[in-house]
């Protein structure tokens, strides 16, 4: 019965250093975001150019106590560049205020736990359901790193966020 336990026990560190491996290649691989702004007419909109949401979580969650929390600063509050990223409506659930979430996940063997999710906020008439391949676009509200007991779950949850059919 040890053994077993020493055996589990094992396996989970060694997927856990794999996928802390997996998130440091990604990170060299990523420069800095560059932010453009833009002039609007309620004032200047910033943009991080992730051509893919697995980068936005590299680039935050690859970082650890202070440093995680600057590059979140760095991300949170600017919208993903165009053309915007692309994935599959895993769910639509209902948010309060009236709001739906449209729910992308991922699967990766690059992040800890295999899946990481993009979260995109819309309006009630985004026109689209589970199942539908979409191109996703918004300002990005938050980056996410939940370790549970048996799970990890991270993602990038999107504001104002607008959706394409494909």
């Amino acid at each position: 019965m040890a053994a077993k336990h020493t055996f589990i026990v094992v396996a989970v560190t060694a997927c856990a250093i794999a996928g802390l491996v997996a998130v440091n290649t990604i990170m060299q691989k990523i420069k800095q975001p560059t932010v453009a702004p833009v002039a609007a007419s309620t004032g200047p909109i910033e943009f991080v150019d992730f051509d893919e949401p697995i980068k936005a979580i590299a680039f935050v969650n690859g970082q650890k106590g202070p440093k995680r929390g600057l590059a979140l600063a760095q991300v949170v509050g600017k919208y993903i560049a165009a053309p915007g990223w692309d994935g599959t409506i895993t769910a639509v659930t209902n948010e309060s205020g009236g709001r739906v979430a449209l729910r992308l996940q991922y699967l990766s063997s690059m992040v800890i736990g295999g899946e990481y999710w993009v979260v995109a906020i819309v309006g009630k008439n985004h026109g689209v359901k589970a199942g539908d391949p979409v191109r996703v676009s918004g300002r990005i509200k938050d980056v996410v790193f939940k370790a549970g007991s048996a799970s990890v779950t991270q993602s990038v949850i999107l504001e104002d966020a607008t959706v394409i059919k494909q």
